[in-house]
């Protein structure tokens, strides 16, 4: 990782996870809706840029408290999740541990191995913008090697409007902040040609929903007329029609599709 990142990042998201055990602060958002929108819209568009197949194996790599490896196990045969913080993987270990097609291990994305042609769909949950670019392309270029014939990598990240930068937080990691340029880049290099990048949070209602708490207030509502998931799916909907307009603080959150080049020229 980028210097001294690593121990840091994986203090704060044991933090996180102790604190919020819901999962809500591990994927950064303040409050049961916004975690619940996010979580709910961000599904949403990786089922349409992924499909998913019955015998599939797929990775998370940065699974968190689990809630993709639950949605996923119904869907493809083998699921693998790989998470660095050990309340994360805790989380995660619960969450999955009577569905027989999900492993989970609790070890860092640099350490975990997979043997050649072992699985169909690689998904960076939002762990490259912790690797310097040297780091990144390598493992790219690593777990590649892993990939089938027809395998995919998906990248859910941070993609920065106007130059790469690095940003330090107050917890004490740097995340590295890439333009869509220098990821298109950085996947050449590591052997992939990217296919598709696509918004996959970033939303004008995610602003609204912390400049005013109307919308915190009306999910409660509809939560409690048991109509919460009809009140995600109408904001989903708005947001579809809304985000290709929309970036946040000089960034978006991207799905980047990528399949390796070596492939793609047979």
């Amino acid at each position: 990782m980028i210097e001294s990142n690593q121990s840091k990042v994986k203090a704060f998201y044991d933090r996180q996870a102790k604190s919020h055990e819901s999962g809500a602060a591990v994927l950064g958002e303040p409050t049961e809706f916004s975690v619940r929108y996010r979580a709910s819209a961000e599904w949403a568009t990786f089922r349409r840029i992924v499909r998913l197949r019955p015998k599939m194996r797929v990775v998370e790599l940065g699974c968190g408290a689990g809630r993709w490896l639950a949605e996923l196990s119904p869907k493809v045969g083998q699921v693998i999740g790989v998470e660095l913080s050990d309340r994360c993987y805790a989380l995660a270990y619960e969450r999955t541990r009577d569905l027989d097609n999900v492993r989970v291990f609790n070890m860092c994305l640099e350490e975990f191995s997979l043997a050649a042609d072992e699985v169909d769909l690689i998904y960076f949950s939002g762990v490259l913008l912790y690797l310097d670019d040297e780091q990144c392309r390598l493992q790219l270029a690593r777990y590649g090697e892993s990939l089938s014939k027809e395998g995919l990598i998906v990248i859910r990240d941070s993609v920065a409007s106007h130059s790469t930068h690095d940003i330090s937080h107050g917890e004490g990691y740097v995340a590295r902040y890439r333009t869509d340029s220098d990821w298109r880049s950085l996947l050449k290099d590591a052997g992939f040609e990217l296919m598709q990048q696509i918004p996959a949070n970033a939303n004008p209602l995610a602003w609204a929903e912390k400049k005013s708490r109307k919308l915190g207030y009306a999910f409660s509502v509809a939560k409690s007329l048991r109509i919460d998931e009809l009140f995600l799916k109408i904001l989903r909907g708005l947001r579809q029609l809304m985000q290709s307009a929309f970036v946040e603080d000089g960034y978006s959150h991207d799905f980047l599709v990528a399949k390796r080049q070596a492939f793609n020229s047979k």
